[in-house]
């Protein structure tokens, strides 16, 4: 599966695009704090905090994003290629569901006891964020002239 030859930049796109749900919770989690508490809280709560919880999100939430990504958004990105309808908000939209419905499934499932303290719809920003950085980078450059690409051997 490959956009039109561009094989290595749709597999950069599926390595890269699923650190974007990441960054999106961390992002979301330091604006609810800093809205919440301000920069003056110390504790698992603080600013010091939101640094810990990203490194956590990498390790446990880069299963789910990959599982994504490769299982949802890669065929969609290829089925709507092939119709001629691939948009930055379609893979958007279809990784925005995604995340909003698997995101808590996979959070109980990871410790049904535990009560998480992510802001609303994180699952749904975390899917919307994979979803336009997979079409960012998997079409970027796409409709520009190639004339001075050196030939792939």
């Amino acid at each position: 599966m490959s956009f039109d030859g561009r094989a290595p930049r749709l597999r950069l796109a599926v390595i890269v695009a699923p650190l974007f749900a990441s960054l999106a919770i961390v992002l979301g989690a330091a604006v609810r704090q800093l809205a919440t508490t301000g920069l003056h809280e110390v504790g698992a709560t603080s600013l010091i905090g939101i640094v810990l919880l990203a490194l956590i999100l990498f390790v446990y939430g880069a299963p789910l994003a990959y599982g994504g990504t490769i299982l949802i958004l890669w065929p969609a990105a290829v089925l709507l290629r092939n119709a001629g309808s691939l948009s930055w908000w379609s893979l958007t939209l279809i990784g925005a569901v995604c995340g909003g419905l698997l995101f808590p499934v996979y959070l109980h499932a990871f410790d049904a006891r535990a009560t998480w303290g992510f802001f609303p719809a994180a699952g749904v920003a975390a899917g919307a964020a994979t979803g336009w950085g997979f079409w960012f980078v998997a079409t970027r450059g796409a409709s520009s002239n190639h004339a001075n690409e050196r030939p792939r051997s």
